[in-house]
């Protein structure tokens, strides 16, 4: 998560975060009414976080053996940061 969020800060401009707190504490704060109401969210929008590795070997060899190339995570990460940046929360479109 961190090497992502450095990957999204860094082509508009912003510090990616240095410290992180646990999933599992922050969960538990965001139970407290106070702490949910500051941050704007409530513990059950952590749960899409998965921490679960998946086996993607049979997806890896069926891409192989069709010749689909994987795209550069990294810029795609860059192109989608920059375009929200302009497109969304500059012009006040951002939720």
């Amino acid at each position: 998560m961190r090497e992502l969020l450095v990957q999204v800060a860094q082509p508009i401009g912003l510090k990616p975060p240095r410290h992180h707190i646990s999933l599992r504490l922050l969960k538990l704060l965001l139970r407290v009414p106070f702490v949910a109401r500051v941050l704007n969210t409530n513990a059950e929008a952590l749960d899409f976080i998965q921490t679960t590795r998946f086996n993607t070997a049979a997806l890896e060899q069926f891409a192989n053996r069709h010749g689909i190339a994987k795209p550069d995570i990294r810029q795609s990460l860059q192109h989608t940061a920059t375009f929200v940046n302009s497109y969304c929360i500059a012009n006040g479109r951002a939720r």
